[in-house]
């Protein structure tokens, strides 16, 4: 394993199954196809082992994740830096809670936006939206457009 200053990762892709999914992704398919519609499941990840650019599947391959969760996961699995976050008591209250930001924001919150987000906002712009995923933040622009005209 090649060793870099913030996390382990792999120094290659691991393949140890003749196919993927490999029979514990397939195994493991055919118990939620009695609950849920499997259709798109690639594989089965497993989330503790994912280190870096590399995603670890239950089979135990790893294999490179050029899209790292169509770019949800821009620092790479299990970085150290994030998953020490949530030692932090209050992060962790706010992520098991999941406050409605823009009804019931957090005590914390506008301290959070003007220490954080406000530091590497672009110059020039002194307000910030935030969105829970991409496709919120589209809709939300289209909606922010047609409210400002």
């Amino acid at each position: 394993m090649k060793t870099y200053s913030t996390y382990w990762e792999p120094k290659e892709p691991i393949v140890r199954t003749k196919t993927i999914p490999g029979p514990k992704s397939t195994e493991l398919k055919s118990q939620l196809s009695t609950v849920q519609s499997t259709g798109t499941i690639q594989f089965f990840a497993d989330y503790e082992k994912s280190a870096g650019n590399y995603i670890f599947d239950v089979d135990g391959n790893a294999l490179l994740d050029v899209y790292t969760q169509i770019s949800s996961v821009p620092l790479g699995y299990n970085h150290p830096k994030l998953l020490n976050i949530f030692k932090d008591e209050s992060n962790l209250k706010t992520m098991i809670n999941r406050p409605a930001l823009g009804v019931f924001p957090g005590k914390e919150w506008p301290e959070k936006l003007n220490s954080i987000l406000m530091n590497i906002a672009p110059k020039g712009l002194n307000k910030i939206t935030t969105m829970m995923c991409g496709s919120c933040s589209n809709e939300n622009a289209f909606k922010s457009i047609f409210i400002c005209f």
